[in-house]
């Protein structure tokens, strides 16, 4: 993941903060959010 991906991605959550967005949506990103926090164990088959 290149730091560039992340920076617009952190801008485009700003951006998301500072309009209107409804409950669900709200929860959907804190849950994102939380997600992307914990790394991700990839399973190989």
């Amino acid at each position: 993941m290149s730091s560039n991906l992340l920076y617009t991605w952190k801008q485009k959550t700003e951006e998301l903060e500072t309009s209107t967005v409804s409950s669900d949506e709200k929860a959907e990103l804190l849950a994102l959010r939380k997600e992307v926090k914990q790394p991700r164990v990839e399973k190989k088959i």
